[in-house]
């Protein structure tokens, strides 16, 4: 067996090597490269994901801890929680608030960068543990298999601590194998030890990354150097009962057992069956983001390679390192059933994935080197390669297609977003009533969105518990409510006329990968009256049709006018409620005009837009939504005579004037009669 990596992607071949200068490049340097920028190409377009609506429901609660250490928060913190991330948290708010970004989602943004570079640091690490296990193909495998893992990806891009977790864990351990192998860097078990404190301060069950490092130093002082074991020795205990010391006297670490009582139950129970059940459990959880079908195949056929190499004295994996990593996962293993026996987190479990891809990688390798003949034949060349391909095709393949349908989800606009910010442009603002997945929408602390115009709201699973008039004497005007739950309660006859009652203003659509979360939009009133005009514009092609399928006619108090009695002088308030089977091509303009019964001269008018300048028709996209109309203010002229009188609307290219026309050709709406007295 060979005492250092190999330094080719599979034995018997010759490496190429490029020279730049100094610079000497490898085929090896060139594929991690590649493998670098497809993982990083990957997660920078992950990682602001739901943004600015903050979907991880702990992001927040590490954003409100450290705004609270600010004096800028009043309520529930992470009292002893892992200081590390909080720390980072704290930085980040003061650098983006130095630069005119303030608000959770700005904070979550720039941490989830770091995220971005926390993974990738990673990945290199564990292509560097498994290169010093099992050579350079062991090196590849490993780095690609965290590199494009979809959970790996979805997880270690968060604004938590679990990204720091992994990537301290690795270099830890990294450091402890460099220490180990090379007698001159034993002194690396120190850097390892005091990285590995570190990592406990970023995660507390990660505490048995200090295990290899210390059973370095006991073994420097047992077998090679008594003096200098005591000195590595002596310094990781004083190092230890630093922390130990601050963590219970200064930062009060106590105070996070009574937040996680699953933890403290299972650690007074000790080690039991349920314990080895919870291991086992995350095991299977931790082998999840590459297969656990095929990581547990390559393990065991690659326990089998490892033996018969050892009988035919072919290469084999260097034992001191791969002890190492076998060491750290049962440890970690163990630690992580005794936190989980009743909860389980598959962020807390995916540290110590990044060594089963490690283990992944090598096993690999070690059935490679079993296929390998001692006289190269054409079929046996073809042979050593098949293990790769089957772990590739397996194993990383499906991964990336997964990966890459992520990446596509990821680009579409949030929900969450999409509902809050139509809210912004098209709503007064007003009391929302919340259910599931939209509890956090309009909250702007937990939720993210910052927007200008304040939507409190209440949270209720059971609309039904009230009558729209009820809620509206509640001061609530509106509803935003999970589809699934409308459609249960629709399916019944008081549902169904319980929602006759509202009014549907937009249906939003969730993204692909999770289409039970679709939003209803309600008013909790309809308009004063409503109609079923079509209007349909004969200038486009094909032709479009926009319906006018409500008014409200309201006096200068606000105050319907349900009698058709005015006066002249009066104000009329008019607003309409539009909606557009398909999106109109050309943005359209409103007219209301004012004429006897007996003449079609106009008396009074006002023409405008028909919504909000931010919603001209071109942006009339979705069919299901209502478009409340912005009010126009018809003045009654003052010496107008008493009689009866005509409100005509209508809609027209302010371009060309060209109007829309009724189906019988009609180009305005009597809309109402009115008598002025």
């Amino acid at each position: 067996m060979v005492d250092t990596p190999s330094s080719t992607l599979l034995p018997g071949r010759v490496t190429l090597r490029w020279r730049i200068g100094r610079l000497e490049i490898t085929p090896f340097w060139v594929l991690m490269g590649l493998l670098f920028v497809v993982a990083g190409a990957i997660r920078l377009l992950t990682f602001a994901r739901g943004l600015p609506y903050v979907i991880n429901v702990d992001e927040p609660n590490i954003y409100t801890t450290v705004q609270g250490w600010r004096g800028l928060f009043e309520g529930p913190m992470l009292e002893g929680y892992p200081p590390i991330v909080l720390w980072v948290s704290y930085g980040v708010q003061l650098v983006t608030e130095a630069f005119g970004h303030t608000g959770l989602a700005s904070t979550v943004f720039v941490m989830r960068l770091l995220a971005v570079g926390y993974s990738l640091t990673t990945l290199i690490l564990i292509a560097l543990m498994a290169r010093r296990v099992a050579g350079e193909g062991a090196a590849l495998l490993a780095a690609a298999a965290w590199g494009v893992s979809t959970l790996i990806t979805q997880e270690s891009v968060a604004a938590l601590a679990d990204p720091i977790g992994y990537l301290l864990l690795a270099l830890t351990l990294y450091l402890a194998l460099v220490a180990a192998q090379a007698r001159r860097l034993r002194t690396w078990c120190v850097y390892s030890f005091l990285v590995g404190l570190v990592a406990t301060l970023a995660k507390y069950p990660l505490f048995p990354v200090l295990l290899p490092a210390g059973l370095i130093a006991l073994y420097v002082l047992l077998k090679e150097d008594r003096k200098r074991g005591l000195l590595y020795l002596g310094l990781m205990v004083l190092a230890t009962v630093a922390v130990v010391l601050w963590l219970f006297l200064g930062y009060h670490v106590t105070r996070v057992f009574g937040q996680t009582q699953f933890a403290t139950n299972s650690l007074k129970q000790g080690i039991s069956v349920a314990t080895f059940t919870a291991m086992f459990s995350n095991l299977k959880i931790a082998m999840e983001p590459i297969g656990v079908v095929v990581v547990m195949a390559a393990w065991l056929i690659g326990i089998a390679a490892y033996l018969y190499c050892a009988r035919r004295d072919k290469p084999r994996l260097k034992l001191l390192p791969l002890a190492l990593i076998i060491f750290m996962t049962v440890s970690y293993l163990i630690v992580s059933g005794l936190f989980t026996t009743t909860l389980v987190r598959p962020h807390d479990v995916y540290p110590v994935t990044s060594l089963i891809c490690v283990l992944f990688g090598a096993t690999v390798w070690q059935i490679s080197q079993a296929l390998t003949a001692q006289r190269p034949s054409s079929l046996s060349n073809a042979l050593r390669w098949l293990p790769v391909a089957v772990a590739v095709l397996a194993g990383l393949l499906p991964q990336f297609i997964a990966t890459a349908q992520y990446v596509q989800f990821s680009q579409y606009e949030d929900h969450h977003v999409a509902v809050r910010r139509w809210a912004q442009t098209m709503l007064d603002p007003g009391w929302v009533i919340v259910n599931g997945d939209h509890v956090r929408t309009f909250n702007t602390i937990f939720g993210g969105i910052q927007e200008s115009k304040w939507f409190p709201w209440y949270k209720t699973n059971t609309i039904e518990e009230h009558t729209p008039e009820e809620w509206r004497a509640q001061d609530m005007k509106y509803a935003a409510l999970e589809e699934w739950r409308v459609s249960a309660l629709q399916a019944t006859e008081a549902g169904k006329h319980y929602f006759d009652k509202l009014l549907l203003l937009r249906r939003f659509k969730a993204p692909p990968d999770n289409p039970g979360l679709d939003t209803l939009f309600y008013r909790l009133w309809r308009p004063q009256v409503g109609t079923t005009y079509a209007l349909t514009t004969p200038s486009e092609s094909p032709v479009m049709q926009i319906n006018l399928v409500g008014y409200d006619l309201t006096d200068a108090s606000g105050s319907a006018i349900t009698t058709g009695a005015v006066a002249a002088n009066d104000d009329l308030h008019l607003t309409l409620y539009w909606n557009a089977a398909a999106t109109p091509r050309l943005n359209y303009s409103v007219f209301v005009h004012l004429s006897r019964f007996d003449s079609p001269a106009v008396l009074a008018q006002v023409d405008g837009s028909p919504s909000l300048p931010e919603r001209p028709t071109s942006t009339w996209d979705e069919p299901t939504e209502t478009i409340i109309g912005q009010p126009f203010v018809l003045k009654l002229p003052a010496d107008l005579p008493a009689g009866q009188y005509r409100v005509m609307v209508g809609m027209y290219d302010s371009g060309s004037g060209q109007r829309l026309a009724l189906p019988d050709g009609t180009q305005e709406i009597m809309l109402v009669t009115i008598t002025v007295s």
